[in-house]
């Protein structure tokens, strides 16, 4: 007891120690005399640390003593407890202090808890290439992590488990130390444990005494271990070489081999290594395969007995089950795998009396004649009970229905006899064990058919084997059977474990879908004289059960209106089922609903709330029916704030390493923030964003509690746990190709730039033909605007030359005639119309390019996306190319531009969608005032729209567990889908390109690589690729008029071969300044796996935006080339198919072009002639047309 000089009164000290008893079990002193006195005030002052109030704060908020209370020594103890369980209280004690008027206060001094902020390895002494990484040690540390209380225990426990894995890398004489250094808050420690590893042990011995192992081999094996006199030791190297001795014995025919435990023996004065292995060899084992034959290596790799070295009954039963599989994969669907084994010479004991004991099945007898069940005898299995002929199948006279239920239950699990049972290896050496399987192959089958049908009624089921084939893991023989690994041989795949675990899996689908007593049984049929098989799966479907209504109970925060739509309104969002009222009831959904609840108290900080759901069973309604309600009890808890944001970087995975990315970029990265609502998304979005940044190695964020504040919600600090990767990376790039020759490249990559988790990159590629630099900038986090941003931040610099002047432009545009694209003399050298040599044809290109994005909706996943580019295009050497009059003017183009692009996607799924819309604008404005040489604005817009047939108040009825995976057959489930496309553009103050003194049309079009193409499988199916719209002609000799007449008179040209061809004039597309494009098909799926698409494709490219609607009428005065340049509006009908294929689905589409264009091409005398392009048109492709 202490007396204070101020108040003359006593105070009474409590102490308890975090190691001693809690608060209510303490040896206090007696507070009697205090019961019953008013506290005037409590406070909470930590010592031994400097002052925080807002510490003290959250502390004082966990008492359960009130100013203004009567005092109770029960409170207390109580309060006392309470900041000893908080474990943020290393020990704490009261002071009692004597107030005017009779008063008291009550003051708790508290000693915060001591918490790891980071472990520092500093590792001293290692030898050149030691075994021994900072990684494997931080690794073995236990009870160490960062936020883990410190302990002088934990610091000691660590420290022997280092000098364990450090003995058994061998550093005996290794030294380990630890120390602690307080943070100036006085409550996060950085620990360090200082490592001295000291020289290594090296190897005196390695003494290998294994009975009945032959010299010459054990000589032969010491030459491949790793362990040889004076190497290094390690425990790791000693189980390398336990394993080459093991294998060496194997390959003898001793599959069993019986290695002692090494004795390690180290001489301290030497520092040296002493090793006696001792062992037996074990008895010879053989093992044959009676009834299949089985390559060497393969049985190696199907039976663990060979591979492992182990006659345990638990391998001998693994490598039957393993082969079994084998067979069943070739279409022995039903082979039986039998082991058994033999001791020679035998071992009398109680099982086996000296006997060979064997397993032999009843030799099979069948008919041929007569319909077979693939399980009978014949078929090496036992015969079923039963055949029932199934109403689907009385029909076909050619097959037969049996029911095998009953046959499956005694496949489940494989026996041997008691000879492989009681095999024991110590106790058989010099004795031979025979270990054979006898496989009885039975008919090999293709399975062709699996089929769900109501067991009561015969007739069609409630799912369809379409609806249930992706959770099925019997497979049918597919198209692609052929090919290895897909389609399981061709044959199809089951067995009767499957088929039992398929039939559960139906049971299971059915429950989910409100018939909680559907029974599901198993039938195979097989046709006579064929090998063909059908499963069926007959289900005992029984009584209907339906929502009769949904409870929510226990709900404070949030109405049970607003809980009970929350689930149909979070499904709708991604285009999942919901459990509606009336509708089927599905356990499925009742689950996942329960999780949408649960996440929505989640993402508003309500992070252990918890939602357990219930079902009530009630009378059957006036259908027959089962009825339920559903009962969703919610445990709210209460909101967690965001306490402290911990960031734990790599310090000490190497000596004086320290995180190189900034704090302060990691906290600007994520959403997580000190004083928000902590959210489970916010973690999980945090934990993607960081891995993106390609910086780490590893993220792992983790909470732990941190008390309450002062307005009594739960805290909790967030700890982010990083391990970075190098930031830098640098590739080496060596290559050959027949086109341009050798091939050299490098490539320097950061991706922590200046510690703020930016990217940039250099590039560099070159070979004969084609040379490129590129600079590449990334910023993650462009610029932030409350929670709504522009990023990333992209930018790039490029420059590129390339001496293959078609890699830059359309294929239909350079491919020329017989594929000749240039003139060439005899030796091959590029030459012009003139026959000067000019070169090869050049394209250099500079490009700088910046753009960045906003989310504008997330729900209707709208982005906003602006950008500038800059483009430098020059064409040098073209003279020799035949459609040099069609680049002429774009030999020199500058675009400097803005643009931007808006999308709103809205569809249920990316690939192959069936509902929804999908919407892109983009416009781009080019000007000469931003340094280009062209001005115009482009606009380029795509609606498309996907419906699927079918009542949507019918579909809310069921529940839509497999309405994404599989599509049931039938018209009702057609997909319609439209596409509409329409490309605009404008010059603005157009100047002369071609040099020939007059804005004419050509100076009035936009350079060729801006203008619009269509035509192809994705676009016009009438067209091949890109060869809709205006087309210009390609005179390759000398173009003339004569009587009237255009002309082109001819002119030789040579061939890749140097052989003379004289070439005819030809027509190339060249795109326009306008496009219209109208899409319309159906998919109507026949089946799982095929779909027809009946299709219908408009429009074409047109060279201004008013040809679209019809435009100028022909002229006589218009010359061949205006002609040829104004297109029409064509019609495409035509018929698709889709197969669905491992690698996505097949299209094949068939395209009849309605009104194909005609072009008016030059003679070389005479009048032009007409060109009609053809009317079909076929297209191979995989993936949807939109």
């Amino acid at each position: 007891m202490l007396v204070s000089r101020h108040w003359g009164c006593i105070v009474v000290a409590l102490l308890l120690v975090a190691c001693g008893v809690r608060a209510g079990g303490a040896s206090v002193f007696d507070l009697s005399r205090y019961e019953g006195r008013t506290v005037t005030a409590v406070e909470v002052v930590l010592e031994g640390v400097p002052r925080d109030a807002r510490a003290e704060a959250e502390l004082a908020a966990l008492l359960t003593v009130a100013p203004q209370a009567r005092f109770a020594a029960a409170r207390v103890r109580e309060s006392l407890q309470a900041l000893f369980d908080s474990g943020r209280v290393a020990n704490a004690r009261v002071e009692a202090v004597n107030d005017v008027g009779g008063g008291l206060r009550l003051r708790f001094v508290v000693r915060p808890a001591v918490r790891v902020n980071q472990v520092v390895l500093n590792v001293t002494g290692a030898p050149p290439a030691a075994p021994v990484s900072n990684d494997e040690l931080r690794a073995r540390l236990n009870l160490l992590q960062p936020g883990a209380r410190v302990t002088e225990q934990a610091l000691r426990n660590n420290a022997d488990l280092i000098q364990s894995y450090l003995r058994d890398h061998g550093f005996y004489q290794a030294d380990v130390t630890y120390a602690q250094t307080l943070d100036p808050s006085g409550t996060l420690a950085t620990v360090t444990y200082n490592i001295a590893l000291g020289p290594q042990a090296h190897v005196d011995t390695f003494d290998i005494n294994i009975t009945g192992f032959d010299a010459a081999q054990l000589a032969q094996v010491r030459s491949t271990l790793k362990l040889q006199p004076n190497a290094p030791f390690t425990r790791t190297a000693l189980g390398e070489d336990l394993g080459r001795i093991r294998q060496a014995i194997i390959a003898q025919g001793f599959l069993a081999p019986q290695l002692n435990e090494p004795v390690v023996e180290r001489d301290a004065a030497r520092d040296a290594i002493t090793i006696n292995l001792k062992g037996s060899i074990g008895p010879r084992v053989n093992i044959n395969i009676e009834g299949y034959k089985l390559s060497a290596k393969t049985a190696r790799d199907v039976l663990p007995v060979k591979r492992e070295g182990s006659i345990d009954e638990s391998a001998i039963v693994e490598g039957a089950r393993r082969l079994r599989n084998r067979l069943q994969e070739q279409g022995y669907f039903f082979a039986e795998v039998t082991p058994s084994c033999s001791v020679t010479p035998a071992i009398n004991t109680t099982a086996a009396p000296g006997s060979t004991v064997t397993s032999t099945p009843a030799p099979p007898s069948s008919s041929a004649n007569t319909a077979t069940n693939p399980n009978t005898a014949s078929a090496g299995a036992p015969a079923s009970p039963a055949a029932n002929v199934t109403p689907a199948m009385q029909s076909d006279k050619n097959s037969v229905q049996t029911d095998i239920t009953n046959a499956l239950a005694p496949q489940d699990v494989l026996s041997t006899n008691d000879t492989c049972a009681l095999l024991d290896p110590e106790t058989l050496s010099g004795r031979t064990v025979d270990i054979k399987y006898t496989v009885e192959l039975g008919r090999r089958f293709r399975l062709t058919d699996i089929r769900v049908i109501n067991a009561d009624t015969g007739g069609p089921a409630k799912l369809t084997y379409d609806d249930l084939a992706d959770d099925l893991r019997s497979e049918t023989s597919g198209l692609l059977g052929f090919i290895p690994f897909i389609g399981k041989a061709g044959r199809g795949y089951t067995s009767r474990d499957i088929l039992e675990q398929d039939r559960r899996t139906v049971e299971a689908r059915y429950r989910d879908l409100g018939y909680r007593g559907a029974k599901a049984e198993v039938r195979q049929g097989v046709a006579l004289g064929s090998e063909d098989l059908v499963i069926t799966f007959a289900v005992h479907e029984g009584p209907l059960t339906r929502v009769a209504g949904v409870d929510v109970r226990g709900n404070q925060i949030y109405t049970a209106k607003r809980l009970r739509d929350e689930p149909c309104r979070a499904a709708g969002l991604r285009g999942e089922g919901c459990t509606i009222i009336g509708a089927p009831y599905a356990r499925t959904l009742a689950r996942n609903d329960a999780d949408r609840i649960r996440a929505l108290y989640s993402r508003n900080g309500y992070a252990d709330a918890d939602v357990r759901v219930d079902v009530v069973e009630l009378p059957k309604n006036a259908n027959g029916d089962e009825q339920v309600r559903l009962v969703y009890n919610v445990t709210e808890g209460g909101k967690v704030f965001i306490h402290k944001l911990i960031i734990n970087g790599n310090e000490g995975t190497t000596p004086d390493a320290r995180m190189r990315t900034k704090p302060a970029a990691i906290r600007k990265a994520i959403p997580l923030k000190e004083g928000q609502v902590l959210r489970a998304d916010d973690i999980a979005e945090s934990e993607r964003i960081l891995y993106e940044t390609n910086a780490f190695r590893q993220v792992i964020i983790r909470t732990q509690p941190a008390g309450e504040n002062a307005s009594g919600f739960k805290l909790s600090d967030v700890i982010i746990d990083l391990e970075e990767l190098k930031p830098r990376r640098q590739d080496y790039i060596f290559g050959y190709s027949t086109d341009g020759g050798p091939l050299g490249g490098y490539e320097l990559q950061n991706n922590d730039l200046r510690g703020e988790l930016q990217q940039g990159a250099l590039r560099f590629r070159a070979n004969r033909v084609h040379q490129l630099i590129r600079f590449e900038f990334f910023d993650p986090r462009f610029r932030q605007y409350g929670r709504a941003k522009f990023s990333p931040l992209s930018a790039s610099l490029q420059y590129s030359r390339d001496v293959s002047v078609t890699r830059f432009f359309r294929s239909t545009i350079d491919r020329g005639s017989f594929g000749i694209v240039q003139r060439l003399d005899e030796k091959g050298n590029p030459i012009d119309i003139f026959g000067n040599r000019t070169g090869e044809p050049t394209i250099n290109r500079f490009t700088f390019n910046i753009e960045s994005q906003r989310v504008l909706n997330p729900r209707a996943r709208t982005i906003l996306f602006v950008r500038y580019n800059y483009e430098d295009v020059r064409l040098i050497k073209i003279g020799s190319l035949l459609v040099q009059p069609i680049l002429q003017p774009d030999r020199a183009v500058r675009l400097s531009r803005f643009g931007a692009t808006i999308t709103r996607d809205t569809r249920d799924r990316q690939f192959d969608p069936t509902r929804g819309e999908y919407l892109t604008t983009d416009y781009a404005l080019a000007l000469k005032q931003l340094g280009g040489n062209i001005s115009f604005g482009k606009l380029l817009l795509n609606y498309r729209r996907y419906y699927r047939f079918g009542s949507s108040k019918t579909r809310a009825q069921t529940p839509v567990l497999f309405e994404r995976k599989n599509e049931p057959q039938g018209i009702k489930d057609t997909v319609f889908a439209a596409s509409v496309t329409l490309g605009i553009a404008n010059l603005f103050n157009p100047s002369d390109r071609d040099s020939n003194g007059v804005i004419d049309e050509t100076d009035r079009t936009l350079p060729i690589s801006e203008r619009f193409f269509s035509g192809g499988s994705t676009t016009i199916r009438g067209f091949n690729f890109e060869e809709a719209g205006p087309r210009q002609v390609i005179c390759p000799g000398t173009s003339l008029i004569e009587n009237g007449f255009p002309v082109c008179k001819p002119s030789i040209f040579r061939d890749l071969q140097g052989k003379p061809v004289r070439l005819n004039p030809f027509t190339v597309p060249v795109g326009g300044n306008a496009l219209a494009v109208v899409n319309l098909e159906a998919r109507v799926p026949l089946t799982r796996l095929f779909q027809v698409v009946p299709f219908y494709d408009g429009g074409n490219v047109f060279r201004r935006a008013g040809d679209i609607f019809g435009g100028k009428k022909s002229q006589p005065t218009d010359t061949l080339d205006a002609r040829n340049l104004r297109a029409q509006w064509t019609h495409t009908v035509g018929m698709g198919v889709r197969f669905r294929t491992p690698f996505g689905p097949l299209a094949v589409d068939y395209g009849f072009l309605l009104n194909p264009p005609s072009f008016e091409i030059p003679q070389f005398t005479g009048p032009p002639a007409i060109l009609r392009l053809k009317h079909a048109q076929i297209h191979f492709r995989f993936g949807q047309t939109f």
